[in-house]
């Protein structure tokens, strides 16, 4: 299970890497 604060990590490196697409 991933904690809340991971999520929202990870959620930000997403949302980064879908920005230099």
């Amino acid at each position: 299970w991933i904690k809340t604060r991971e999520k929202i990590q990870l959620g930000i490196l997403f949302q980064k890497a879908y920005g230099f697409v």
